[in-house]
Order: C-alpha cells, then sequence, then structure tokens
C-alpha cells in the first residue's frame, strides 16, 4: 500500500513539470539558418559599383595575322601567338592597366563577377572582340568585415583579352565593357 502512494504522488508532480516543459517548447523560437544578406543598394545606403579606372590595352603592334592582347588584372600584358608585338612603351604612350572598380557591400556577401564579349570599334569601321579575363580578387568572392564600419569597399581589378583578325585597322579602339557583379 505504501508503493501506490508513492505513485499517485509521482503522477500529481509529472502532469506540471510536463505542462510546464510542454508550454516552453511552444514559446522558444526556432533558430533556422541566417538570413542572406541585404541586396548590394546602389542610392544612399553606401552600397554601390563604382568605376575608378577603364581597361587600356595599351600600344601594340600587330606583327601577325590574327591573335589576342591580354591585360591580366594585375597589370601585364602578353599576346599569343607571341609574333604580336607590344610596342616599347614611351613616355607619352598609354600603358596598358585593367579595370578597377570599388564595390561597396555588406560583409559576408558572395560576390560572383560576369563578363560579356563586347564589340570594340574605330572610326574607320575596324572592330575587335573583348571579353573578360582573370580578377582579382578571384571570382566569386565573400566581402570582408571591417571593424566598425557596417559597409566594407573592396577593389576589384578585371582584366580582359582583345581577340584580333588580319582584317583589323590600325586606329584606336573603344566601347562598353559590360561586367556584372551578382551578389548571394
Amino acid at each position: 500500500m505504501n508503493s501506490s502512494i508513492k505513485c499517485s504522488s509521482f503522477k500529481m508532480i509529472l502532469l506540471p513539470f510536463c505542462l510546464i516543459v510542454c508550454s516552453m517548447i511552444i514559446y522558444i523560437p526556432a533558430i533556422a539558418q541566417e538570413q542572406p544578406p541585404k541586396p548590394i543598394e546602389v542610392a544612399f545606403t553606401g552600397a554601390s559599383v563604382i568605376t575608378a579606372q577603364n581597361l587600356c590595352f595599351g600600344t601594340f603592334i600587330l606583327a601577325g595575322s590574327s591573335g589576342t592582347v591580354t591585360v591580366k588584372a594585375d597589370g601585364s600584358r602578353e599576346a599569343f601567338p607571341p609574333s604580336f608585338l607590344p610596342a616599347a612603351l614611351l613616355s607619352s604612350s598609354v600603358s596598358p592597366s585593367p579595370a578597377i572598380f570599388i564595390v561597396t557591400a555588406l560583409p559576408g556577401t558572395l560576390i560572383t563577377i560576369q563578363g560579356s564579349a563586347s564589340t570594340l570599334t574605330n572610326m574607320s569601321a575596324g572592330s575587335v572582340t573583348l571579353t573578360m579575363s582573370d580578377s582579382d580578387p578571384i571570382s566569386p568572392f565573400v566581402v570582408p568585415k571591417v571593424f566598425g564600419q557596417k559597409y566594407t569597399e573592396v577593389v576589384v581589378k578585371i582584366g580582359g583579352t582583345l581577340t584580333i583578325s588580319s582584317s583589323t585597322t590600325t586606329g584606336v579602339y573603344g566601347g562598353p565593357f559590360i561586367v556584372t557583379f551578382i551578389q548571394q
């Protein structure tokens, strides 16, 4: 008889305990995956993409029938086949340089860079094809956190490759170079 008394008192304690635990579980918020960062915003928020320098191939001489000239993200230039001769750069000539963008975004944002092929033209109706080559930082990259700042500025350097044919005429070529920054 003594054991049945202990059992009923245990049941009396168990019921309120279960009610308290169940009510706590109902009111505890679920913790899930972190929300994605806000998109790159252009306006008054401080997040943007600014062109700091245009892509430039400098001066070179076409010594073969066709080929490519590439300016890398580090500013170096190379030609293929080697019969393309980069001209000696004089103090008055234009130096090759990568495109430079300043990307301002929230820390933790994953940014992928995409470039589309463009056609550059000159005054005498000549044309060459421009494609994006490498980037620094290498795409995709994560925007780092800078202590004490809501947004972080990242300097992005992008190189390009000109594809030149034997029918390309001498001159200064220009045109749009479209780069897309995809944030996630």
